[in-house]
């Protein structure tokens, strides 16, 4: 507690004490309360001390300055005097301090009185207009069992009158909201909440009654000893008739706050004469936020669940209440906590674990010193302790567990919390055959419980058969928590409960609080402490806190645990090789791109008849976008194919519509029967020795089917892999795409062309001879990726797959996020199904299976679960490392997570030479996507972890998708302003020399 002091001419010091922080008034009628520093003579000081040290100017001087001090310290509105217990201070002696106070109104701030209405001072105006607020108290302190808190004559006469000569714009009242209980055989009573007399009340088969004349509730029960008790009770109904009494007039304190009846609230809220403010009391009497302990015990046994009241009111032809019962009596949470134990009894524990040497010199100590200790560890420490943890328990020791209580309760984090809790459980049971009841949370009271936040979080571990344990006075700085830590001891002892000494051992002082801990010993002893067990300090016999387990170690167990503890304590350096091995892979990528052969220009001579195949379902908005791309191309020999999959839309009609006259334009439809089925379906009508697929979606380069049939030269040639662009960047996800589809192509598609180990011949853009598809099986209905299915079934059947990047086109990417995960999880689960088809081109030792495949699923699949965990871990370093840093200076740092953020960051490097590299094969450059590139692994990448994951689910429940549509917008599909330039130069100018066996199939118009 703070004091403020000043020299009295006796000799004695006038001390203010500061009675708290917070305020424990407000203006609930208000939305914005000013906080105030309020402070209070010293209860020892008589009213003729703080008389004569008032009537002293140095006095009053040398107490403003220490008011104007601690404001200084404290930020608040103001100071707030109360004297309500000096009521005999004279109007003179107030005066002046008012006078003086209010010379440095500008250092302190606002001013305020709180004061008894017996005061002699409430009738003089410089008292009353120099203080910014005046309050009056409602309520009287009683001194016998036959004085009631606020009788309605005492309130009448005496507070009333004072309201009335008290300035209107400065005026408040202090309504009591509190009780003072008076047992049979005690001198004096103490004060109770209304949550602690209702329980009572409540406990003891009490009854509640209320007396207009007294003006306060009165509670008469007989508690387990048979001693009568009587509780006089300021609780909703006085509140009700009092304000009723006082009128819309003053401002209104609640006091204090925290004692209160919760009916109160919604009679302050009505306007003053409401009916609402009178019916608020037959309201339900809700006590789910307040907490009351029962016992002084260590330990919580259980927690009795709130329990709402129901209160029946009489009222009289005036609108005040006359009389009340409790139909229910309303009772609060309650905490039980375990026996009582003998004063001075002390108790030490430990959170965490210490490395060596410290862990041995700390078991050591406390050998020699014969004290059995309570360790509280995490699952992650239980593991790194291992089998030494039956070491603690022989030496007399108790383990309990440090578990996980931070989320709310019923949610699916509150679940997984549980989930841990229980595995911690279990990997005790594992390790020493025992089981624990102690439990604790990090820096959490669940030991005192306060909020209904911490209730529920300590309920849902007393239901698990848990005992949460407080952590008393805690020690993290030895030098700096030592004369704060006995100091809570020694209070904690006063009030009958055992003292809990707790040493943080992951705290960066440890070391020396482990130094230090014979020399605390010695002082707990000299102090009087004698240091139990849990055991002692708790009632309870040992085997109740770590009972024997029933459940016997079985194989898995060991196994999963070994994989824990590799996880917790290998998995870096695991990140730090996985992450080389990326490195490494993207270099060699790269260096195939450039090893890669330019592609030869077009040669005018070799001009087959091609079949370009539009499969569609539902694309009326975009298709005819599409299809006069195909017609605007300069390719002489073609025809297109659409086939409509059974669309719910008018796709066929507007196709007939468009191009019913075009004889380059053939359209068939079909009941839906998905994608394969309709390009199988436009195979059976292909004239010609090659087709091109492209979706509904896409718009293609003029150039692009040249450039499409140049690799067919190359008998050897199965399909050829055009360049797909995106054709709207206008936002984040969609610049991303265009970036994303840029290097994968420029770079990666390249560098599979090298070893013939193209995965997928897009379906946006692709080309095929159609012997290579017929003697691959043609599409398939096995995959959701038909494109990719086929492409590696033309692998196998012996051909090669080239990569034509001049053959562009142009597609609608998804821009917002719920479509693209759905196209991403249709691609992902695919790419699953498809490697596990063909899986056997591993065995066969084909570049397809045993580089494309097993990339595919290595950074697919696998990546998808360890890549978050990558960016977590790097998370977790950079925190962890710049705490450090701040702290112990960067020598302490360790080489390990100094490398994996090295490492780290060459991954960024990389992405930003294989950006770079894209540049340069397609002779175009961006700032945008240059500074876009790092970027891309902090968000976009994520949302391809989540769809590859999500894909993995899929594909273990056998959902599949279908042809998942994306909501075209025909606007955003055409030819972008930046696309690649196809110049006349590239082509060759040899004339033809006559017809050649490709060029069967459609004639130029």
């Amino acid at each position: 507690m703070d004091h403020f002091q000043g020299a009295i001419p006796s000799g004695a010091v006038l001390r203010l004490r500061a009675l708290s922080d917070d305020p424990f008034f407000g203006y609930p009628r208000q939305t914005g309360p000013d906080r105030f520093l309020a402070v209070a003579p010293a209860p020892d000081l008589t009213a003729e001390d703080i008389a004569a040290s008032l009537s002293d100017p140095g006095v009053r001087n040398s107490l403003t300055g220490s008011l104007i001090a601690a404001v200084k310290d404290r930020p608040s509105a103001g100071v707030c005097l109360d004297v309500r217990r000096a009521p005999g201070l004279g109007a003179e002696e107030m005066e002046a301090l008012a006078n003086d106070m209010a010379q440095y109104r500008a250092d302190i701030g606002k001013l305020c009185l709180i004061a008894a209405p017996e005061a002699e001072f409430w009738t003089s105006s410089i008292v009353t207009g120099t203080f910014d607020l005046t309050i009056v108290t409602g309520f009287q302190e009683t001194t016998t069992i036959f004085e009631p808190l606020a009788p309605t004559q005492w309130f009448e006469e005496r507070v009333m009158p004072v309201i009335g000569v008290m300035d209107p714009a400065r005026r408040g009242i202090a309504l009591g909201t509190f009780g003072s209980i008076w047992t049979s055989g005690s001198a004096t009573s103490r004060p109770v909440s209304f949550a602690e007399a209702s329980w009572l009340m409540s406990m003891n088969d009490g009854q509640i009654g209320y007396s207009s004349r007294l003006g306060t509730s009165q509670i008469s029960y007989v508690d387990e000893a048979r001693r009568p008790n009587r509780i006089w009770l300021l609780d909703g109904v006085s509140f009700y008739n009092q304000l009723a009494e006082v009128g819309d007039g003053p401002a209104v304190v609640v006091w204090p706050l925290g004692f209160e009846d919760p009916s109160i609230w919604p009679i302050l809220r009505a306007p003053s004469g409401n009916p609402a403010a009178r019916d608020a009391l037959r309201e339900p009497i809700g006590m789910q936020d307040r907490v009351l302990e029962v016992g002084s015990g260590i330990a919580v046994t259980r927690i009795d669940p709130a329990i709402a009241g129901e209160r029946q009111i009489d009222v009289d032809d005036a609108g005040r209440v006359i009389g009340q019962r409790m139909v229910t009596a309303p009772r609060p949470a309650t905490v039980v906590r375990t026996m009582a134990v003998p004063s001075g009894t002390a108790l030490l524990t430990f959170d965490g674990t210490i490395a060596e040497p410290h862990w041995s010199t700390l078991l050591r100590t406390l050998e020699d010193s014969r004290i059995s200790a309570t360790f509280f560890m995490t699952d992650q420490q239980i593991l790194g302790q291992g089998e030494s943890l039956n070491d603690l328990i022989g030496r007399g020791h108790t383990i309990g567990v440090m578990i996980k209580s931070h989320a709310e309760p019923g949610t699916f984090e509150a679940r997984v919390e549980d989930v841990f809790n229980n595995g911690a459980q279990q990997l005790i049971a594992h390790l020493t055959n025992n089981r624990t009841a102690a439990a604790r949370a990090w820096h959490r009271p669940l030991g005192s419980p306060s909020t209904p936040m911490q209730l529920d979080a300590t309920l849902r571990l007393t239901e698990q058969g848990y005992l949460p344990i407080g952590s008393g006075a805690t020690v993290r700085d030895i030098v700096a928590d030592r004369d704060g830590m006995m100091d809570q001891l020694r209070d904690a002892n006063l009030s009958g409960r055992p003292a809990v000494l707790t040493f943080d051992l992951t705290s960066p002082t440890a070391d020396q609080s482990v130094a230090a801990l014979p020399r605390v010993l010695l002082d707990l002893r000299r102090d009087g402490f004698a240091i139990r067990s849990l055991a002692e300090g708790t009632g309870l016999a040992h085997q109740t806190l770590m009972p024997p387990s029933s459940r016997a170690a079985v194989w898995r167990d060991t196994v999963s645990y070994a994989v824990l503890k590799f996880w917790y304590f290998k998995l870096t350096f695991v990140f730090l090789c996985l992450l080389i091995f990326a490195v490494i892979r993207s270099l060699i990528y790269l260096a195939l791109a450039f090893i890669r052969r330019p592609t030869p220009p077009i040669d005018r001579s070799f001009c087959p008849g091609v079949t370009v195949i539009v499969p569609a379902y539902n694309e009326s908005k975009v298709i005819v976008h599409s299809i006069n791309s195909i017609l605007e191309s300069d390719y002489p020999n073609f025809e297109v194919l659409v086939v409509d999959d059974g669309s719910s839309d008018d796709t066929s009609a507007v196709v007939d519509r468009a191009f019913g006259s075009n004889p380059r334009v053939r359209l068939i439809a079909q009941r839906n029967g998905g994608k394969w089925k309709a390009e199988n379906r436009a195979l059976d009508h292909v004239r010609t020795p090659f087709f091109v697929g492209v979706d509904a979606d896409t718009v293609l380069d003029p150039k692009a089917l040249w450039w499409l049939v140049q690799p067919f030269k190359d008998e050897r040639v199965g399909a050829v892999a055009g360049f797909v662009e995106v054709s709207n960047p206008h936002n984040f996800l969609t610049w991303c795409q265009a970036l994303e589809y840029r290097v994968s192509q420029s770079v990666t598609r390249r560098s599979f062309e090298v070893f013939n180990g193209i995965f997928v011949v897009p379906g946006a853009i692709g080309g095929w001879r159609v012997a290579a598809v017929q003697a691959a099986g043609k599409y398939s209905g096995d995959t959701i990726t038909e494109d990719a299915d086929l492409t590696v079934a033309v692998h196998r059947a012996g051909y090669k797959v080239s990569f034509q990047e001049n053959a562009r086109a142009y597609t609608e990417a998804p821009s917002h996020v719920a479509p693209f995960l759905k196209q991403r999880l249709r691609w992902t689960l695919g790419m699953l199904q498809t490697s596990w088809k063909h899986r056997r081109t591993i065995s066969e030792f084909q570049p397809i299976g045993i580089i494309s495949i097993m990339d595919a699923i290595w950074f697919s699949l696998l990546t998808s679960f360890l890549s978050p965990l990558v960016d977590i871990l790097l998370l977790f370093i950079l925190v962890k490392l710049a705490f450090v840093a701040a702290t112990d200076g960067m020598e302490t740092m360790g080489p390990l997570p100094v490398a994996v953020i090295a490492s780290y960051f060459v991954l960024l490097a990389l992405d930003l030479v294989n950006t770079f590299a894209a540049f340069w094969f397609e002779r175009r450059f961006s700032w945008r996507l240059l500074l876009l590139t790092p970027i891309l692994r902090f968000g976009y990448r994520q949302l391809i972890y989540i769809s590859s994951i999500h894909a993995v689910i899929r594909a273990a429940s056998g959902r599949l998708p279908g042809w998942q549509k994306l909501q075209r917008r025909a606007a955003e599909l055409g030819l972008p302003p930046d696309r690649v330039s196809m110049p006349e130069a590239l082509f060759a100018t040899r004339r033809r020399r006559g017809p050649t066996e490709h060029d069967t199939g459609v004639s130029s118009p």
